[in-house]
């Protein structure tokens, strides 16, 4: 298994991260990079997303309503991409894109929001080893070395 297009044997997945920016996008690069199946073995749970999403604050909308919680423009995200059909039953690639802020009080979630819809926007409090280990595989994907 490897993290290539089929339909490009020069295109691999390669990761870059700026200071509060985290992406992953598809580069052109020389050779292809392979996942190590032990490795992703350990991952593959995250695939179906947190535990836990809670609502802390419903009626947040402004930039200043998110600053207590950490969360602004520089704030790590994580983006959760799927397959989805619309009404008319065209398949489309749908994401929920998280905006990550500090950790609350207990250390066990995350407060966040999600950027996918333009008027309402909840913080919410995401389940924190869910999002370390999705840090943590983006820090260090299981890649072949």
């Amino acid at each position: 298994m490897d993290l290539t297009d089929a339909n490009d044997e020069k295109t691999s997945n390669s990761l870059n991260k700026e200071p509060g920016i985290g992406y992953a996008a598809f580069l052109k690069v020389g050779e292809k990079i392979a996942l190590n199946k032990e490795l992703w073995a350990q991952s593959t749970h995250l695939l179906s997303g947190p535990n836990s999403i809670t609502v802390v604050k419903s009626d947040a909308s402004e930039p200043e309503d998110y600053i207590k919680y950490g969360i602004n423009k520089t704030s790590d995200a994580i983006e959760l991409r799927f397959n989805s059909f619309s009404a008319r039953g065209t398949e489309f690639i749908d994401g929920i894109l998280f905006m990550i802020g500090d950790k609350t009080e207990d250390g066990k979630s995350y407060f966040a929001y999600s950027e996918n819809n333009e008027y309402i926007r909840p913080v919410l409090a995401i389940d924190a080893k869910w999002v370390d280990a999705i840090i943590e595989l983006y820090d260090n994907p299981p890649i072949k070395k």
